[in-house]
């Protein structure tokens, strides 16, 4: 009999409010001992509030990431793929990295500016 790994595929949407320039979580991937994840999140982010920036700025991300974890700790494969990065303001961001056993989709938005988050994620995983 052939070797069939366990597969999954997971879409999650996520939201998160930041108030400042803080790097900030908007979703925690648990990685798998023995196992190899691929990441993708789109990501938005729209000025919501503050006394920096102006009324609409906004941005838009798309990034990739591969992940695996054969020694109980999450390693990231290479470097993030951004297929997309269109913001008005530059010093918005996002970002996959890893943490521990976790692979970690952040966000970071500007001083004294309210952005709102949201971000559809999927994560493909092959244990």
């Amino acid at each position: 009999m052939a070797y069939s790994p366990s597969r999954s595929r997971h879409t999650s949407h996520q939201s998160v409010l930041t108030t400042g320039a803080t790097v900030t979580t908007i979703k925690t991937i648990p990685v798998k001992l023995n196992s190899i994840f691929y990441i993708s999140a789109i990501i938005t982010g729209v000025r919501t509030g503050g006394s920096a920036g102006a009324v609409g700025d906004a941005a838009c991300y798309h990034i990739e990431a591969g992940a695996k974890n054969s020694a109980g700790t999450a390693v990231q494969m290479g470097s993030n793929t951004v297929l997309k990065a269109v913001e008005d303001v530059v010093g918005w961001a996002a970002d996959i990295t890893e943490s521990g056993g976790n692979m970690l989709v952040r966000v970071t938005g500007a001083a004294n500016t309210d952005i709102t988050w949201n971000a559809k994620i999927e994560v493909i995983e092959n244990v």
